[in-house]
Order: C-alpha cells, then sequence, then structure tokens
C-alpha cells in the first residue's frame, strides 16, 4: 500500500501540473497544407489581432493616372492596426514617409468607415463601406476564410515545408507558398490601390504558425513585377483573443462624404 503522505504529495503534484497546462501536446504536423488550412481555422475561431506591417521596397507608382510612374522606394511604409473579428471593426494606423510624408488613420465600425489623411487635413471622412471595400471582409471573415481556402486548393504548385523557427518565444512552422503571376498584380493593388501598376511576375508567400495553438505569427508577401519592382509586405500577428475597444471619432472631428463620392 502506498503510503498516504505520498498519495497526497502525487494528488498535490497531478493538480499542479493541470494548473499549469499539463494537456497532452499537440502532435507536430509536418503536411504544409494542413497546416495552413488549420491555421486559418484558428484564426477563423478567434475574436481579435493585433497586425503590425511594414513594406519594403521599390515599385513604380502611377499616380497621375497617365500611365507608366517613376520608381518609388516605399521601404519605411508602416501600418499598425486593432482588428475586433467578432464584431467586424477596425481601427488602423499608416505611414508612408516617402509617399510625401503620407500618413493617416482608419476606423470601421459596422458599415461605417472614417479615414483621415495627413494631406488633406485632420478631419475624417465618413463614408459607408461596400463588400468590395478594404473593409469588406471584415463584415465576412468566415466567407474570407473560405476564399483562402479555396486559393490553397487552387495553388499550381503545392505548398512546401521550411524549417521550423522561432516566432519571439513561440515554437512556429513555417510554410512557402509559390503565387501565381495573375495573382501578383492583385498583391501590388491591395497595397498601393489604384497607383499600382499592372504588372505580372513572380511572388512567394511566407506564412510561421504557432505550433501551440496554429494561429499565424507572420505573413509576408513578395511580389516580384521585373522592371515594374519589386516589394514586400510583412505582418506580424500577436495580441489574439485580447480585448479590443474601438469608437467612432468625435462628431466635430468628422465631414460627411457627398453622395456618389
Amino acid at each position: 500500500m502506498v503510503p498516504r503522505p505520498l498519495l497526497a504529495l502525487g494528488l498535490v503534484a497531478s493538480l499542479a501540473l493541470g494548473a499549469c497546462g499539463g494537456e497532452p501536446a499537440a502532435s507536430p504536423i509536418s503536411d504544409p497544407t494542413e497546416i495552413l488550412t488549420k491555421s486559418l481555422d484558428a484564426a477563423a475561431a478567434a475574436q481579435s489581432v493585433h497586425v503590425k506591417g511594414e513594406i519594403a521596397g521599390s515599385v513604380a507608382l502611377d499616380l497621375t493616372g497617365q500611365g507608366g510612374g517613376a520608381p518609388l522606394d516605399l521601404t519605411g511604409t508602416t501600418i499598425e492596426a486593432d482588428v475586433d473579428l467578432a464584431d467586424g471593426n477596425l481601427q488602423a494606423s499608416f505611414s508612408a514617409p516617402s509617399l510625401f510624408a503620407l500618413s493617416g488613420e482608419l476606423i470601421a465600425l459596422g458599415q461605417d468607415s472614417y479615414l483621415k489623411i495627413s494631406l488633406l487635413g485632420d478631419k475624417y471622412q465618413k463614408s459607408t463601406s461596400t463588400a468590395d471595400s478594404p473593409t469588406g471582409a471584415l463584415r465576412d471573415p468566415q466567407g474570407a476564410i473560405a476564399d483562402l481556402k479555396t486559393s490553397l486548393d487552387e495553388l499550381p504548385t503545392p505548398p512546401t515545408k521550411a524549417p521550423d523557427e522561432k516566432c519571439g518565444d513561440a515554437d512556429c512552422y513555417r510554410v512557402t507558398a509559390d503565387v501565381p503571376t495573375t495573382d501578383v498584380g492583385g498583391a501590388l493593388g491591395g497595397v498601393l490601390g489604384s497607383a499600382a501598376p499592372d504588372v505580372s511576375g513572380s511572388g512567394t508567400v511566407d506564412v510561421w504558425v504557432r505550433k501551440d495553438d496554429l494561429l499565424p505569427a507572420k505573413v509576408a508577401i513578395t511580389a516580384d513585377g521585373g522592371a515594374e519592382g519589386t516589394i514586400t509586405v510583412t505582418l506580424e500577428l500577436t495580441r489574439w483573443d485580447e480585448p479590443v475597444s474601438i469608437s467612432a471619432p468625435p462628431a466635430d472631428r468628422v465631414v460627411e462624404s457627398s453622395p456618389g463620392s
């Protein structure tokens, strides 16, 4: 018979292990497509996330809309955002020192968006978002996740698994995928808007996924448009499921958009 003091000690140790997260560790995943799919599922179930991004490289921007464009170094361009995935809201700030020292802030609440741009003063321009607006995916995150899964299935070359890496203090999987040439212009346009050139080229997407909860920790997108330029967009995703508070700017700081604008 085991002495009672040892039984008591064993019980205390078991409770302590349970309190410290003594659940069995998840089995390692070796299939890169499975890693990405499960990471998308984990992100779809999340309530919120903090995103910090930066852009490096240069691209020929058509700022006049007349065709062509001079190379512009975008290195130093940054974005930071709190995203309320549960309610579809967002508050973001951005800065592009090489683009006329441009900076600004975007707040999205429901169907309303408030955009402030440094070149236009200190007022927010209020507008109503549509499904294809930059914040449209927030209205239907599940649909956006489904679209990404479909894109995974349609990749001409399956993603590959790179050696595991550290993401800060976390252990991460790293998966690399080649992007179809037809998507390179779209990748540039998603970042730079209508000034982005219509190019063909090559692109890659690298995704770092935390092993413990399978949430994405970092995403790097490289779009190589040849003579049109090459840019890399790097996004760090942290503070998953932490509380976020997003509210509209004060009424005296808002200007309503005119219909059709």
